[in-house]
């Protein structure tokens, strides 16, 4: 799925946020001419749904008319939130969106008054939309889950999507390195099957060395996750300039104009070349070994990679 990043403003200031570094790159929202060269090119071929990222999407001063010209042209929405947003923007996401993420933090992570305003939109979005996802971010110091999966039950969400924190661009955001996940995995694995136990389905969205995970671990997350797997792909994130990044903490690996590449397709095979030496560099020494190395297995997240 390709996601249009909106603006990099956000109301919150999360440690682990690799997004937090390209505010003073991208100082500027996108801009109404930019946001109609992007339509016309996803019109022109034929792309089926967007995401809309941010710092915090809402935040845009023209967000609302946004979401009603892709629906006017027939484009699916998946909007990524933290929540905190004016309760008068429920109603035009209730209509317009199709799955609504919310990255539903710790409540020590947030600021006087700020989770009250996220469950008071959660209490009614759960009403309205078509779908509430949400999303966990383990990171150093914040790897509790109990508070989220009470959330799972108060506002009936049977969708999360959760990820071991990544390094942004600049490396100065928290995160696991790639000898840190091996410390985590038991916790990630134990909430997996917590959220299973309650009929939650769960995608994690980035990869991990399979090593990392017990031949058991592995096959019970292989089971029951929507998305669990060693081999990343391209996820295409369009900043506000309409440049477009392999991905966030990859924002080194760009085009400058997304309009200039021939549909979706054509993006994935770019990026996928472009890393092609990236993802054959070996982690570990027993990489070399692994009879999954280059089929099921990168060795990890390409961003980690990069910075071993």
């Amino acid at each position: 799925m390709i996601n249009l990043f909106l603006t990099y403003k956000c109301n919150l200031n999360c440690s682990y946020c690799f997004a937090t570094g390209l505010a003073p790159e991208f100082p500027k929202e996108i801009s109404q001419e930019k946001f109609a060269l992007f339509l016309d090119w996803l019109q022109e071929y034929r792309v089926p749904v967007i995401g809309l990222l941010g710092g915090e999407p809402t935040m845009h001063s023209r967000f609302e008319r946004m979401l009603a010209q892709f629906s006017e042209i027939g484009i699916a929405v998946v909007l990524f939130t933290n929540g905190i947003f004016p309760k008068n923007l429920v109603d035009p996401i209730s209509k317009h969106v199709k799955n609504v993420v919310v990255n539903y933090n710790e409540p020590s992570m947030y600021k006087r008054g700020q989770l009250d305003i996220v469950n008071q939109n959660l209490e009614a979005l759960a009403l309205g939309v078509r779908r509430l996802t949400f999303s966990k971010n383990f990171s150093p110091g914040h790897t509790s889950v109990d508070y989220l999966i009470e959330a799972c039950e108060r506002y009936r969400v049977r969708h999360v999507r959760y990820d071991i924190s990544k390094p942004g661009d600049n490396s100065q955001n928290d995160y696991f390195s790639i000898a840190d996940t091996k410390n985590i995995v038991d916790t990630v694995v134990r909430f997996a099957a917590q959220c299973h136990n309650l009929g939650i389905r769960t995608g994690m969205d980035c990869c991990i060395p399979l090593c990392q995970l017990s031949a058991s671990q592995r096959r019970f997350m292989e089971k029951i996750s929507t998305k669990f797997s060693g081999i990343c792909h391209p996820s295409i994130d369009v900043h506000p300039d309409l440049s477009v990044s392999y991905c966030l903490p990859l924002k080194q690996v760009m085009i400058d104009d997304v309009t200039s590449m021939p549909g979706e397709d054509a993006l994935l095979r770019h990026f996928a070349e472009r890393v092609r030496v990236l993802r054959v560099l070996k982690t570990f020494d027993r990489c070399g070994e692994c009879n999954d190395f280059g089929k099921r297995c990168q060795g990890g997240c390409l961003a980690l990679k990069d910075t071993i």
